[in-house]
């Protein structure tokens, strides 16, 4: 089975602070969950493989996954999603900019 991937180019941003309304808006009303640390993933997609597949794989092998290129990406705290947004470059790092947030319950 053959796939054509291409590469994609990536905005280059430099770091912000940002400029919309905040992700969580608990951190303004509850100041002392600022120094809280939680783990954040920028999940791009997923696939499913059998043993066999995955053992297969060597360098430069390519791995379709379940997004289209011009769908955002979850940012998942702790498992979470808490906003979605594009690929960028940050310098030499990649990083999300964010172009929604769901509604938190």
């Amino acid at each position: 089975m053959s796939t054509e991937a291409k590469e994609i180019d990536v905005p280059v941003l430099t770091p912000s602070d940002g400029q919309g309304k905040p992700l969580l808006a608990t951190a303004q009303t509850l100041p002392f969950l600022g120094g809280l640390k939680v783990k954040l993933t920028a999940r791009l997609g997923e696939t499913e493989l059998s043993v066999a597949e995955l053992t297969a794989l060597k360098a430069g092998a390519t791995v379709a996954l379940d997004r289209l290129v011009n769908q955002p990406i979850d940012l998942l705290a702790e498992g979470h999603l808490v906003a979605q947004g594009t690929l960028v470059a940050v310098g030499e790092h990649f990083g999300v900019r964010i172009t929604s947030q769901p509604r938190l319950q």
